[in-house]
């Protein structure tokens, strides 16, 4: 039994080990027109340099993004400050204020399913309304009283012995001799 857990576990870390983690990146332009992949624009994030050659690791540069931000990466291409821009926060707080509305609005659109549930709740009152009236029949009919009571009267079968037979036959012939 012991060998069996030992081999289930094994089994179970190898599995663990080939999950896939998935890895999210940012593609972000410079003022310049160079587009960077980040983990985030954030202090610790690596940067890559995207380019018709493919992707390469960043040396220690500095970069003015679009938005105005600027960021320095080191020699190993990692992120080492952030510093937003001038009026950045501004424009930030109403992006953000932005996707805030348009969430909203997503949510405060109708699912196609709340149609369905709002008819099956709908149904299942139906149902139960029904059930209660039929169990207040029910009841109402368990508890009336019976007019009168039926006897039943079971009847013994004859039985006829070997004897009784042919008396009986005998007797037949005797009386359909006399008519």
């Amino acid at each position: 039994m012991e060998e069996k857990k030992s081999l289930f576990e094994k089994v179970k870390a190898l599995l663990a080990e080939d999950e896939v983690k998935e890895e999210t990146f940012l593609d972000v332009k410079t003022s310049e027109g160079v587009v960077l992949r980040v983990d985030e624009v954030a202090e610790g994030a690596t940067v890559t340099i995207i380019s018709e050659d493919g992707e390469n690791v960043s040396g220690a540069a500095e970069y003015t993004l679009e938005d105005g931000t600027t960021i320095t990466v080191s020699e190993e291409g990692v992120i080492t400050s952030v510093m937003e821009a001038e009026g950045e926060d501004e424009v930030a707080d109403e992006e953000v204020a932005e996707e805030e509305m348009q969430e909203e609005e997503v949510v405060a659109e109708v699912n196609p399913n709340d149609e369905r549930i709002a008819k099956l709740e709908e149904s299942i009152e139906k149902i139960l309304s029904q059930f209660e009236a039929m169990n207040e029949q029910v009841e109402k009919f368990a508890s009336a009283p019976a007019d009168e009571e039926v006897k039943i009267e079971k009847k013994k079968p004859t039985v006829f012995k070997k004897e009784s037979a042919i008396d009986a036959l005998s007797n037949y012939k005797r009386n359909k001799n006399k008519k």
